[in-house]
């Protein structure tokens, strides 16, 4: 969560500059050597930091933790895959705006309060995703939504965000449906087929959710759902997420490393690093890339020969890709997307449509699984409704209990825990709730200086009990039967109040498509299928993505849920 040198602060980038020339003019005169330099650039580094510190305004009267370590700050806990109670207690001990320590001493700033992050996550003129975390992005998936800012990024919104209006969804709704018939056929199979009674329904979620973005998204076909069927970006992308998690705090150096030499040398450092993590991740964006071109292609091919050629691919033409690819030509010049930032389009949305709904999909299972009760009257609710043949998108979206489950589900468990922002600008962030600080002065708003970190906590906002209720941490669908807290209206969330889908100019532009793939999922699964929970104990790591393990298998690098999944007729 720190930059380490970020040269948009014209006293910090002055006192840095000066620090190299006092510390290499005291070096003898020798021709300085590698490990000479990383010495150098290291001091320097420290210096500037401390530097940094002392030149702006301190956060220091804001309450928070002691700091873990004078050189990680309290980011190694922070950071931590099993890092859910520090995350909670940091809330509970301080308050909702809280100040914790990053690299070096560095004050960075911990929001859970509604008006803060209300002003944090609209004002993406002040607040800005974190260098580390697009310029990640831009290795991973080119220039697509997760990596842009600023003018591009509003230029992409613009053209991106009309494809996932309710009226495309309500296209979509046959295909997806045709995905979740061939999902609950496979599973089926493996079900009847002896064994184990317990399936990674992980591993199932996983390759569904593929298949709804690969066909409904981009009308392509990745046969996700037939695993005798090789296919480089399922087989990869199932290490990607556990990657990240276990790479957390390395990676706030790459806005640092991405500048270090020309091109051909990075690359051939990271083809030569002896890590397993980083060839991982390069073999991830290689592949990812490469499917990216390949889709794309066959896109533009089929466009260039008419409508007829569209009609016979896999989406009909009402796929996401090619509503976007017809509408994007229409545009007059400099807003159409150029072929980069379309590829970067397509890598971005297969992989955060895939990854994110399978981890609220597997949680729905799993607490479902945990609730047989709920579990049941769900069922009873969708076999009811399913009287003749497929529901319609506004039967579907008409149901209130399969709604409550979706929405409680996401509310307890959104599969991005917490939001990472930089201040660009002084910036003053109100507060709903003041807070003492350790002064003892009252602080109805913190003043945060330009180039400070800030998080907003996800899940920190959604389980708060001052908004929802005594019972905020019980996963409880029923609260959404009945008339909501009216605290819940000060959340600013783009899906009824809750932050899971955010708020602002970088909230989720696929939430509908994550709603329609959860909600066709549950009503065709839990008419063929009973879930019970496993022999063996399931944990949550933290991370970019909420991912699941089996108790004992979570160095694997291989998430895994299992439940005891039965046929109804057998129960």
């Amino acid at each position: 969560m720190s930059r380490f040198i970020r040269y948009d602060n014209k006293i910090s980038l002055r006192f840095y500059l000066a620090v190299n020339v006092a510390i290499m003019s005291s070096l003898p005169p020798l021709h300085l050597g590698v490990t000479t330099c990383a010495i150098v650039v290291a001091a320097s580094t420290v210096a500037w930091s401390l530097g940094r510190r002392l030149l702006r305004t301190s956060l220091r009267d804001i309450p928070g933790p002691k700091s873990d370590s004078w050189v990680t700050g309290n980011l190694l806990a922070f950071f931590s895959p099993q890092a859910y109670e520090w995350h909670g207690n940091l809330v509970e001990a301080f308050g909702s705006a809280v100040r914790f320590h990053g690299f070096f001493g560095d004050e960075q700033m911990y929001f859970t309060d509604p008006y803060a992050i209300n002003h944090i996550l609209k004002s993406g003129d002040v607040f800005e995703e974190q260098s580390y975390f697009l310029e990640g992005n831009k290795l991973w998936f080119g220039l697509g939504l997760l990596s842009t800012v600023g003018d591009m990024h509003k230029r992409q919104r613009r053209t991106i965000s009309p494809v996932f209006s309710s009226s495309h969804m309500r296209d979509l709704t046959p295909m997806a449906y045709s995905i979740a018939r061939d999902l609950r056929t496979y599973m089926t199979a493996e079900v009847t087929a002896g064994g184990s009674p317990e399936l990674d329904i992980h591993d199932w979620m996983s390759r569904a959710s593929l298949d709804f973005i690969s066909k409904c998204g981009m009308g392509y076909s990745f046969d996700a759902l037939d695993i005798t069927k090789p296919n480089a970006y399922r087989d990869i992308v199932k290490n990607f997420i556990p990657v990240l998690v276990r790479t957390a705090l390395i990676r706030q150096t790459i806005p640092w490393a991405v500048r270090l030499g020309p091109v051909w040398v990075r690359r051939w450092a990271v083809a030569v690093a002896p890590f397993e993590h980083v060839t991982v991740l390069k073999h991830f964006s290689e592949i990812l890339w490469n499917t990216a071109v390949e889709v794309l292609t066959s896109k533009q091919e089929a466009l260039a020969k008419g409508d007829a050629s569209v009609a016979e691919q896999i989406g009909q033409g009402k796929d996401i890709m090619s509503i976007l690819l017809r509408n994007n030509s229409k545009l007059k010049w400099g807003e159409q997307l150029p072929q980069e930032e379309l590829l970067g389009q397509i890598s971005t949305l297969i992989f955060t449509a895939q990854d994110t709904t399978a981890a609220a999909l597997s949680r729905m299972f799993q607490v479902l699984a945990d609730h047989p009760d709920v579990q049941q009257q769900l069922r009873l609710e969708v076999t009811t409704a399913h009287t003749v043949g497929d529901l319609t998108y506004a039967e579907l979206m008409g149901l209130p209990l399969l709604d409550a489950v979706c929405r409680e589900t996401l509310r307890m468990y959104p599969p991005v825990a917490f939001t990472l922002r930089t201040t660009l600008a002084d910036a003053v962030v109100p507060l709903q709730r003041p807070i003492k600080g350790k002064s003892g002065k009252t602080h109805n708003s913190v003043h945060i200086p330009a180039n400070t970190d800030v998080c907003v906590g996800i899940i920190g906002a959604n389980k708060d009990k001052a908004i929802w209720g005594e019972d905020a941490d019980e996963w409880k669908p029923s609260r959404w039967l009945a008339e909501m807290p009216a605290a819940v209206q000060d959340l600013p969330g783009i899906y009824s109040n809750m932050l899971t889908f955010g708020t602002g100019p970088r909230s989720c532009i696929g939430l509908k498509f994550a709603e329609l793939e959860m909600k066709i999922l549950a009503s065709t699964l839990l008419g063929q299928f009973s879930f019970e929970p496993p022999a063996t104990e399931i944990a949550w790591q933290l991370g970019n993505i909420q991912v699941p393990y089996a108790k004992g298998t979570e160095e694997s690098l291989r998430p895994n849920l299992p439940l005891k999944v039965s046929m109804l007729k057998d129960i």
